[in-house]
């Protein structure tokens, strides 16, 4: 965690603790931060000098003001003013790392070629939370080389049910027979 941004999600943590609203400033918080990640051009919008503070602040209302607390709103205020919007979506995932280890959830990733519907993803974190018998929390990130299949990173161990892992897997018995 960079130290300004985790010093944001730690404020944003305690605000949201006080106010007993943690699960819904935590999908807050995935909104406003995939709406960073997913759109470079929209977060480069808020680089640009030609537009004036009080016009960016309009465009967050605009955007996020119907889908987000007010108390949110005022945080990317906040941010744009101390000229450290670059750092929203940072701060948004240290945040919903902090509501997790507070709630003792572990996370993890699931890599696919395509992006995996709600449903599948919340398939996999209740089996994971079965077989390890923790609350599990995944990611799903976008890795073309797996050809298909999915490779899942969780705790300190990975599955990898690749078809990419399972070629190379196949390729190195190969040369082994050969050897």
């Amino acid at each position: 965690m960079d130290k300004i941004s985790s010093r944001y999600a730690s404020a944003l943590l305690d605000i949201a603790t006080q106010l007993n609203r943690l699960d819904e400033y935590k999908a807050q918080a995935k909104l406003v931060g995939s709406a960073f990640r997913d759109n470079p051009a929209f977060a480069q919008l808020f680089d640009k000098t030609q537009i004036s503070v009080k016009e960016k602040k309009k465009l967050l209302s605009d955007v996020f003001g119907s889908q987000v607390d007010e108390m949110m709103i005022n945080l990317l205020s906040l941010l744009i003013d101390k000229k450290r919007i670059r750092l929203t979506e940072e701060i948004m995932n240290d945040f919903i790392h902090l509501v997790n280890v507070s709630r003792s959830i572990e996370e993890g990733i699931v890599y696919s070629i395509r992006p995996l519907s709600d449903e599948d993803l919340k398939q996999l974190e209740s089996q994971l939370s079965k077989k390890h018998n923790v609350s599990v929390e995944l990611i799903n990130k976008i890795d073309t080389s797996l050809i298909s299949g999915l490779k899942i990173k969780f705790k300190e161990s990975v599955i990898d049910a690749s078809l990419s892992y399972q070629l190379e897997s196949l390729r190195e018995t190969l040369r082994e027979g050969r050897s």
